[in-house]
C-alpha cells in the first residue's frame, strides 16, 4: 500500500472576491471516497485539516483558470480571448512547493467559453480538470459531488475518459455506430467500441455512450441490470447492440446510491506506471518523515534536524559549553545506511556527557564508566548502521540512581533479567529492542532503584498485547513503556511496561494515519493529552501508529507525516509561538 498525501489551496481573486469556501470536513469526505475507489491500486489517501489544508490564498492566478481581456466579444468563434498557460504555470510553480504531495486547488475556475445562441464569449466557472503533466488538480466551488474529486485524481494519475462520444438519443447512438463501421471499416461485432475512449492504453473498460442516453431511453442508470438495446442498419444487414451502464470512476455517471465506482486492472497498471516510474513518482519515493507533538511553554528550546554524525556531534557539545541540556534525540536511517541526527536541546545545566555512534564493546565499557562516575543514563537508542551494524547513543547526566544495565540480550535472558531487577526493587528506565540482523532480536535495559509495582510484557502480538494493556488499565497501572518493531516478514510485535496508579489512560493501537488523526482529534476533545506515540512500517510501506492519551487538557497541537522541510518550518513557528516539543519521531517511509 503506498501512502499519498493531499494539500488543498483554497483560493479567491486579488482582492478577495470569489473566495471558495469549502470545508475540512467536505474535503475528507471526498479523500474518503478516493480512497475506497483506488484501494485496489494499491493506494491510501492521506489528509490531516490541520497541516494538509492552507488558509484561503489570495491569487486570481491560482483562483481563475484565465484572465479576463478587453473587447473580448469581438473574438471570432474559432479565437479563445484568453490564455490559460499563465493561470497553469502560476498552479506549476505553488504546486511543485509540496513535492511530497498531490496538490488540489479549490478555486472558482473562471475562464471564457463560446455561448453560440448568444454568439459571443463569455467569462465565467468551467469545470473541474487534471491531467498527466501538469503538477495539480483543479476543483471548482464547495458543494460539488464527491466522486470529483477522485476523478480528477485519476487523470493526475495518468488514466483517462473511457468514452468518446455522448449521444443523447438511440439515433444519434445508432449513427455513431453505423459511422465507425461502415466508413471507418471496422469489425461489426466491435461496433460499441466507437464509444471507447480510452484504448489502445486501457482495454478493460466497457465501450461508454454516456448516462443521458439510458435516462433518455427510460432506463435506470443505477440498476446494473439495465441493458441499453440499438439495433443499427448497417451496410451489410441489422446488427444488434447491448450496452450495460458503466461505473468506472472515470465515467460521467455520476453516484448511485447502491453503487460504487471503481477502476480497472488495466487502469491499476497505468496507475502504477505513473506512480512507480514516471512523472508521479514523487508522491510514493521513500523519505523520511516527522510527526510532533507542541503544548504551550517557552523553555528557550532549540533544535538541529537530520544533521550527519559529525556535525550533530560539534553541535552537541556547543549546547553543552552553553548550559544547556538535550531534551529530544533521535537517530534514524534515510535510506541505504545514512544515519541522521535529529535534537532539541533547552536551558539547565544537568552535567550531561554523550556517546553517539560507539560499537557495543565500547558503549557498554563507556556506560560502566559513567555509572562509576556517580552519573545516570537519561537517553540511549541503538541503530543498524547497515549490515547488522548496531550502534549505540547514550546520554548521562549527574545523579547516582543506583542503575543497572542489560546490553544486546536475547529475549529469555533478558526476561529474566527484567524480573530479578524488579524482585530487587528496581524498576525499569529504558527498554529498547532492534534487529541485530537476519530477523535475531535483541534487548536492551536500565533499571534503578525504587519499587513501582512494574509488569512487563514482551514480544507479544497485537491482539495478545491489545488484551493484556486493557488488562493492566483494569489492575490500577498505567502504561510507561511501549515499542512495536519488526521481528521480520512484517510480524510485528510489542513490549510493554506498566506502573501502579490509575492514570484514566485511552490506547490506539496499529491504526492508519487517517483514523489515527480523527482518534487523537477526539482525544484532545474529550480533554485529554497524548503521553506515548510510535510510528512503524508493517510491512510495504504501509505505516501504522500507536498512541496512548490521559486526561489533562495540556493544549496540545499536532502534525503529522510531513517532511523535514515543512516540519522545520512548523518546528520553527510553533517555538516562534513561545510552545515546546514533546513528542517528535522520524521515520522512513518506503
Amino acid at each position: 500500500m503506498n501512502y499519498v498525501r493531499i494539500h488543498v489551496i483554497p483560493t479567491a481573486n486579488d482582492d478577495g472576491s470569489k473566495a471558495n469556501g469549502v470545508t475540512a470536513d467536505h474535503i475528507a469526505q471526498s479523500i474518503d471516497y478516493a480512497n475506497d475507489v483506488y484501494k485496489s491500486a494499491g493506494i491510501f489517501f492521506v489528509f490531516d485539516p490541520q497541516t494538509d489544508l492552507d488558509p484561503i490564498r489570495r491569487n486570481t492566478l491560482l483562483n481563475q483558470d484565465m484572465l479576463e481581456v478587453p473587447n473580448a466579444e469581438n473574438y471570432p468563434p474559432d479565437k479563445c480571448p484568453g490564455d490559460s498557460s499563465v493561470c497553469d504555470a502560476e498552479k506549476d510553480r505553488i504546486g511543485s512547493e509540496y513535492p511530497g504531495k498531490l496538490v488540489i486547488f479549490y478555486g472558482s475556475g473562471d475562464r471564457y467559453y463560446y455561448n453560440a445562441e448568444a454568439n459571443k464569449w463569455e467569462f465565467g466557472p468551467s469545470s473541474h480538470w487534471s491531467n498527466d503533466f501538469n503538477s495539480f488538480v483543479r476543483i471548482l466551488g464547495i458543494g460539488m459531488p464527491l466522486e470529483k474529486v477522485p476523478h480528477e485524481m485519476g487523470h493526475y494519475l495518468h488514466i483517462g475518459h473511457p468514452f468518446r462520444e455522448l449521444p443523447k438519443t438511440k439515433s444519434e447512438a445508432s449513427e455513431i455506430i453505423r459511422r465507425y463501421v461502415d466508413d471507418d471499416g471496422h469489425p461489426k461485432e466491435r461496433g460499441t467500441d466507437a464509444f471507447d475512449g480510452d484504448v489502445p492504453y486501457v482495454n478493460d473498460t466497457p465501450p461508454d455512450p454516456g448516462i443521458d442516453l439510458f435516462k433518455r431511453a427510460g432506463l435506470d442508470p443505477c440498476n446494473q441490470q439495465s441493458v441499453l438495446k440499438l439495433t443499427v442498419a448497417l451496410r451489410d444487414g441489422k446488427q444488434n447492440y447491448d450496452m450495460a451502464p458503466n461505473y468506472n470512476i472515470m465515467s460521467y455517471w455520476g453516484a448511485c446510491e447502491n453503487l460504487r465506482h471503481y477502476v480497472s486492472k488495466d487502469q491499476i497498471a497505468r496507475i502504477r506506471e505513473a506512480l512507480e516510474k514516471e512523472n508521479r513518482n514523487h508522491l510514493i519515493a521513500a523519505r523520511v518523515l516527522y510527526d510532533g507533538v507542541w503544548e504551550p511553554s517557552d523553555p528557550g528550546q532549540t533544535r538541529v534536524l537530520g544533521w550527519g554524525q559529525a556535525d550533530f556531534a560539534v553541535r552537541f557539545d556547543k549546547e553543552l559549553a552553553r548550559n544547556r541540556c538535550i531534551t529530544h534525540m533521535q537517530a534514524y536511517d534515510m535510506g541505504g545506511g545514512q544515519i541522521r541526527w535529529d535534537g532539541v536541546w533547552q536551558p539547565g545545566n544537568n552535567m550531561q556527557t554523550r556517546a553517539i555512534g560507539w560499537a557495543f564493546n565500547d558503549f557498554a565499557g563507556r556506560f560502566d564508566q559513567e555509572l562509576s562516575r556517580g552519573k545516570h543514563l537519561v537517553h540511549m537508542q541503538a541503530y543498524d548502521m547497515g549490515g547488522g551494524q548496531i550502534r549505540w547513543d547514550g546520554v548521562w547526566e549527574s545523579g547516582d540512581r543506583g542503575q543497572t544495565r542489560a546490553l544486546g540480550w536475547a529475549l529469555g535472558d533478558f526476561a529474566k533479567k527484567f524480573n530479578e531487577e524488579i524482585a530487587r526493587g528496581q524498576h525499569a528506565t529504558h527498554v529498547q529492542a532492534y534487529d541485530m540482523g537476519s530477523r535475531q532480536i535483541r534487548w536492551d535495559g536500565v533499571w534503578e532503584r525504587g519499587d513501582k509495582g512494574q509488569t512487563r510484557a514482551l514480544c507479544w502480538s497485537l491482539k495478545d498485547f491489545a488484551v493484556r494493556f486493557d488488562q493492566e488499565l483494569s489492575k490500577g497501572r498505567h502504561l510507561v513503556h511501549m515499542q512495536a518493531y519488526d521481528i521480520g516478514g512484517g510480524k510485528i510485535r510489542w513490549d510493554g511496561v506498566w506502573e501502579s496508579g490509575v492514570r484514566g489512560q485511552t490506547r490506539a493501537l496499529c491504526w492508519a494515519l487517517n483514523d489515527f488523526i480523527n482518534r487523537f482529534n477526539q482525544e484532545l476533545s474529550d480533554g485529554k493529552h497524548l503521553v506515548h506515540m510510535q510510528a512503524y512500517d508493517i510491512g510495504g510501506g504501509q505505516m501504522r501508529w500507536d498512541g496512548v492519551w490521559e486526561p489533562g487538557k495540556t493544549g496540545q497541537t499536532r502534525a503529522f507525516g510531513l517532511s523535514l522541510s515543512d516540519f522545520a518550518v512548523l518546528l520553527d513557528n510553533q517555538l516562534a509561538s513561545n510552545k515546546k516539543i514533546v513528542h517528535m519521531q522520524a521515520y522512513l517511509r518506503k
